[in-house]
Formats: C-alpha cells, structure tokens, sequence
C-alpha cells in the first residue's frame, strides 16, 4: 500500500525512465577525426561522438580537430552540423570537407582554441583546405568580439554560401 507521501506507480516510472535518460545525453567534447572513414555522421571516425550532431544534447561547442596524418580521409557532411570550432593540421596532406545528399551546411559557433579566444578555423602546417558545404559563421553574446582565422600560412576556400552571423543574447547588446 502507498503511503500519502511515497510516489505513485506512474510516478516511479516517470522518475526512472528520467534518471536513465540522463545517462545518454551527450555533451561538448573535443572530437578527433580518425581517419578510417569518410562519413562525418558516424561516431567511429571520430573515435567517440559525433562532433555537433544535432538533435537533443547536440554537440553544438564541440572542437572538430583534423590531425596531421599519411593517409587522409575526407570527411563528407551528409547532414547539417553545428560545432565551435575546427582545427586542421595539413603537414601531411590537405583535408577538404565535402557534401552529399544536396545541399548541406556546417554552423561553427566559435570556442577557445590553442589559447585564443572567438576562434573558428585554426590551420597548420600550410596547405589548402576547400569547404564544400554552406558555412554559418556565427557568434553570440555580448560586448566586442572578433572572428578569429587562424590560418598561419595556409589557406581556406569556401565553395559554397558563407554567412557570418551575429545572435544577440540580450537586450542590451548593441
């Protein structure tokens, strides 16, 4: 029999099914591509997540870091991401992102990379790095900020639509 103060059957049902759900929300990490495959939308080539997979818990502040490496594989978006960052190492080999499925889009929101805040792109290792889908550059908050490219001798191609982007968090943001 209940108690006036025990939680009802439903009630514990609820509690349950909540407290296992947290368990699988996943949260902004910094992902390493592996090299092994070419889908941008498969957690093995990144050895964990995928880095701003979008939906519940999105990954949307993730750093997507491309490593120097002899054998390059290309990442193929083949849905729309949202991530804070990407940082290139192109000693070894030029990586370029590519699409597939029509047209896609990569949202890169900005994070702390290398020591410099607001940062975007960072490149090494010189080299050309061509972006084939749409890319939305955006940046939120308030107060002064920079986008940061930081393409040491390299350089970046954009082939499709490139947006840069402002969201105001408050009101007082001018």
């Amino acid at each position: 029999m209940n108690s006036p103060t025990s939680p009802k059957p439903f009630q514990r049902t609820v509690m349950i099914l909540a407290a296992l759900s947290l368990g699988s929300i996943s949260t902004a990490a910094d992902q390493t591509w592996q090299n092994i495959g070419s889908d941008w939308g498969t957690g093995a080539n990144w050895g964990g997540s995928i880095p701003g997979a979008t939906g519940t818990g999105s990954n949307t502040s993730d750093l997507a870091t491309f490593p120097s490496s002899g054998s390059i594989v290309q990442p193929n978006l083949d849905g729309n991401f949202s991530i804070g960052a990407l940082d290139i190492d192109n000693t070894e080999g030029n990586y370029n992102l590519t699409q597939t499925g029509g047209t896609r889009s990569l949202r890169i929101n900005r994070k702390t990379v290398g020591g410099m805040d607001n940062t975007y792109f960072r490149m090494t290792g010189g080299g050309t790095t061509q972006i084939d889908p749409n890319v939305e550059i955006a940046r939120g908050g308030g107060g002064e900020q920079s986008f940061v490219f930081n393409l040491g001798s390299g350089t970046l191609n954009f082939q499709g639509e490139t947006l840069f982007s402002r969201t105001v968090l408050d009101n007082h943001d001018k």
